[in-house]
């Protein structure tokens, strides 16, 4: 997903018309739909894939937490401002995963994603409503 942020930044790829870095924006009105069902399609597969293939005790928050977390990377390799609503959704889920398995040190890290993603939504909101 990092490459891939990086080559549609730099434009390798999805090159806009004037070859610039893509600025922070609003996702189209076009890409809503289409990108809530591949959501919920992702929301559904991946915890599946973890329930039938993996001994994971935590398979459906994991699954949809990854699935969120695929649509938001995507999203923020477009620079859509509303990306960080995914971030804002995803936090608290992996900060529950976490301290279901115990790992308390890794909730406590994503309770301080889920204050930069606050941060964040509200920054690039500004900047896309400029």
């Amino acid at each position: 997903a990092c490459i891939y942020g990086i080559m549609v930044w730099k434009g390798m790829i999805g090159k806009s018309q004037n070859n610039e870095e893509p600025s922070i924006g609003s996702m189209p009105r076009r890409y809503v739909f289409p990108t809530i069902i591949i959501t919920l399609v992702l929301c559904i597969a991946i915890p599946l894939v973890l329930k039938l293939y993996t001994d994971s005790t935590v398979w459906l928050f994991d699954g949809i937490s990854t699935a969120l977390s695929i649509v938001g990377m995507w999203m923020l390799a477009k620079k859509y401002y509303q990306q960080w609503i995914l971030w804002i959704i995803v936090e608290p889920i992996v900060i529950a995963t976490s301290l279901q398995a115990e790992m308390y040190a890794t909730a406590l890290l994503y309770v301080v994603y889920t204050v930069i993603a606050i941060m964040g939504y509200i920054k690039w909101k500004k900047e896309a409503l400029k």
